[in-house]
C-alpha cells in the first residue's frame, strides 16, 4: 500500500494535517460546498447534508418554475394546452448552470411539484403532465451538461460578453 501524500506538501509522504474543529486525529472535518460533514477513516463516504443555500435555491427554482409556467399558459391558444413560449425550461437551465452539478437533483426535485401544480391547475391530463416534465427536465439537463462540457473554464455571467462567449 502506498503512503498518502497530503495536499500542499512537496511530494513528501505523511499524514494529512488536522482540520479545525477536529480534536480526534482519526476524525476529519470536510467542507465540500454542499454541506459540512465529519467522517472517520473507514473507507466509507460520509453522509452529506444540504446547506441552507441549496434549500433556498430549490425554493427559488420551484417558485420561478411555477410563475414561469403560469406565464407560459398565458401564451396558449385555446382549447389546446400547447404554449408558444415556455419560460420554465430556460429558468431551469439557468438554475442548473448556476449551481454545482452535484445539487442538480435537488433543483429537479423542487421543480417537479411546481410543474404538477401549474399543469394540473390548467386542466392538462396527468399522463401528459408527467411526459412534459420528463421532456422539459431532460432538455434542461442536456443543455446544462453540454454547456458545461463545451465551455472551457468556469461559467461567468457577469457581463453580456462573457455570457455569450464563455
Amino acid at each position: 500500500m502506498r503512503p498518502r501524500i497530503a495536499k500542499g506538501q512537496s511530494g513528501k509522504p505523511g499524514p494529512r494535517p488536522l482540520q479545525l474543529g477536529s480534536d480526534d486525529p482519526g476524525r476529519r472535518t470536510h467542507s465540500s460546498g454542499f454541506g459540512r460533514h465529519v467522517g472517520r477513516r473507514t473507507g466509507k463516504a460520509p453522509v452529506r447534508q444540504p446547506e441552507s443555500r441549496d434549500a433556498r435555491a430549490a425554493l427559488l427554482v420551484a417558485v420561478a418554475y411555477y410563475v414561469g409556467a403560469r406565464i407560459g399558459f398565458a401564451f396558449t391558444f385555446q382549447p389546446h394546452p400547447i404554449s408558444t413560449l415556455w419560460p420554465p425550461n430556460s429558468l431551469l437551465l439557468a438554475a442548473l448552470l448556476l449551481t454545482p452539478a452535484r445539487s442538480w437533483w435537488l433543483l429537479l426535485l423542487a421543480a417537479f411539484p411546481a410543474h404538477l401544480a401549474a399543469e394540473l391547475q390548467s386542466g392538462v391530463p396527468a399522463a401528459m403532465v408527467l411526459g412534459w416534465f420528463v421532456s422539459n427536465s431532460s432538455e434542461a439537463l442536456i443543455g446544462a451538461a453540454c454547456i458545461r462540457v463545451l465551455v472551457a473554464g468556469p461559467l461567468r455571467f457577469d457581463s453580456s460578453r462573457t455570457s455569450a462567449f464563455s
